[in-house]
């Protein structure tokens, strides 16, 4: 089979504008402090979030955009968000080491960020699905 790439079917800045509906400044902010985050983590999110960027002559808020849809997966998914953490620990370890982390870095660094990420997916999942009501 042929596939080509569908040109319509390509998400845009406008799409992605769109989609999602923008939360108050107030919720925002709540959203982050939601967050089980440091005081500098949680300081550095907000000024993330008062990012723009010109897209066809209109300032667009794209910085609070990307803050929305990461409080929106660690609400959604906490147990992922945290092995990504715990992953990207633990990978920045690795390449840390001297010398061997020129080696153990490369070779074992995206699994140290994937093993605990996907079992957090997996917690995640389960979670959900015991609490899914039953049809």
């Amino acid at each position: 089979m042929d596939k080509h790439l569908d040109i319509k079917n390509i998400l845009t800045i406008e799409d992605i504008l769109n989609q999602h509906e923008s939360l108050s400044r107030e919720e925002l902010r709540e959203g982050i402090e939601n967050l089980g985050l440091s005081r500098e983590d949680k300081g550095l999110l907000w000024r993330a979030s008062k990012a723009l960027m010109e897209h066809k002559g209109e300032l667009v808020a794209i910085g609070r955009k990307v803050v929305e849809i990461v409080i929106g997966v660690a609400k959604r998914y906490p147990n992922t968000m945290a092995g990504l953490v715990v992953g990207s620990v633990i990978a920045t370890l690795l390449y840390s080491i001297p010398l061997l982390g020129l080696i153990l870095g490369p070779a074992l660094g995206p699994f140290a960020l994937l093993i605990p990420t996907c079992t957090g997916l997996v917690v995640d999942f389960k979670l959900m699905i015991t609490a899914a009501p039953a049809a």
